[in-house]
């Protein structure tokens, strides 16, 4: 992912909380010459000290081809995005632009043992029901139907070679254009472009 240094993020931390905030990702690989993708969650973890990815997909997509522990994969995670008219700036002759947050997480996969998956269904479950009420509990299904479900699905483990993100919020901009724009975000209808702004704030601290 082409990074300016000045998007850079502050540091693996941050990147981190943004991962595992925003942790439904496209998953991108290559089978038989073209490209392939798959979008799923993924988790963020550690195992034996190493960073990994994990995550599942259905046994039916073919993409559980390409968890051969060699093939490099790209997972995207992005969420927050939006667009950023000339209108805001102080000098009208700047060209519009987009603000974002995108993270790049490459690695090899391979397919986790049954305990590994049974582990991972019930880590997922256990933290996407966190905020219900009335949270469902995998392990309360009955065994037969938790065995279907598993013979349904692949999961797999991606051992972390490189991340790369790009915070993108007109750090290049004046601290005027940069406060007007934050106040026109607000203006907008949108939660996406409210994050984007709450982000730009962030980036004067």
């Amino acid at each position: 992912m082409f990074v300016p240094k000045i998007y850079k993020a502050k540091s693996v931390d941050d990147i981190k909380v943004f991962v595992k905030k925003n942790s439904f990702a496209s998953l991108v690989g290559q089978l038989d010459g073209r490209p392939i993708a798959t979008h799923t969650p993924l988790f963020l973890t550690k195992i034996e000290g190493k960073d990994y990815l994990v995550g599942h997909i259905a046994r039916a997509n073919e993409q559980r081809k390409c968890f051969d522990g060699e093939q490099k994969l790209l997972a995207i995670f992005q969420n927050q995005h939006s667009y950023i008219s000339s209108s805001w700036y102080k000098e009208t002759s700047t060209v519009p632009t987009w603000n974002y947050i995108a993270v790049h997480i490459t690695g090899a996969a391979v397919p986790m043992t049954d305990q590994e998956t049974r582990t991972l269904m019930h880590d997922m479950v256990t933290s996407y029901e966190g905020g219900q009420q009335n949270p469902f509990k995998i392990d309360d299904l009955p065994e037969e139907q938790y065995k279907r479900l598993l013979r349904g699905i692949v999961a797999f483990k991606m051992e972390i070679d490189t991340i790369e993100a790009a915070y993108k919020l007109s750090q290049d901009k004046s601290s005027v254009d940069h406060k007007n724009i934050i106040a026109e975000l607000r203006k907008i209808d949108d939660p996406l472009s409210h994050q984007i702004a709450d982000e730009m704030d962030t980036t004067n601290e």
